[in-house]
């Protein structure tokens, strides 16, 4: 009998619950927006938490070779949570041409941040991590929902995600 996906449902670990749950919030908080709430920014803070935990969890693991397929979901649930989410509710804010552009720019910004970490073999953070830059603007756009500012903001912490600065990591 050929299992083929649901073969592959069986690596799915626990600490991967966290990181689907990460990336459910981002879908949450897109519904969210879409329906007319002001407190989806509270809702990617709840995916910002997901991911620490889930981050702190897989530190905690034995075999790195192993955790593959939780980094690659990382990423994607990320992608969702940290970069469409954010994206969404700015276009919420700002309905036009210019601000789907401007949310685009923060969605590539963190696309590229994400795939720039992924690659990076250093131990510290370079440029704005993409959870941090998801509740800026999602905060933001909850506390000053300006059309005029929020396009400014959004394009400032989009720069600031793919900016060389270096920020040591805390070890916890």
């Amino acid at each position: 009998m050929h299992l083929g996906l649901f073969r592959q449902l069986i690596v799915i670990k626990r600490k991967d619950y966290l990181t689907l749950a990460s990336a459910s919030c981002g879908l949450l908080a897109i519904f969210s927006t879409m329906m007319g709430y002001s407190a989806s920014w509270l809702i990617i803070f709840a995916a910002v938490v997901f991911d620490y935990l889930d981050g702190m969890i897989s530190r905690m693991g034995k075999k790195p070779e192993t955790n593959a397929f939780g980094k690659e979901l990382d990423s994607l649930a990320d992608a969702v949570a940290f970069g469409v989410a954010p994206a969404a509710i700015v276009i919420s804010v700002r309905p036009d041409l210019f601000g789907f552009v401007v949310a685009l720019f923060y969605l590539c910004c963190t696309l590229v941040r994400l795939a720039l970490f992924d690659l990076q073999k250093d131990k510290n953070f370079y440029g704005l991590p993409s959870p941090a830059a998801a509740v800026a603007v999602a905060a933001t756009a909850a506390i000053y929902p300006d059309p005029v500012a929020m396009p400014v903001i959004m394009v400032a912490v989009g720069a600031l995600m793919v900016s060389g600065f270096r920020i040591i990591k805390p070890e916890l």
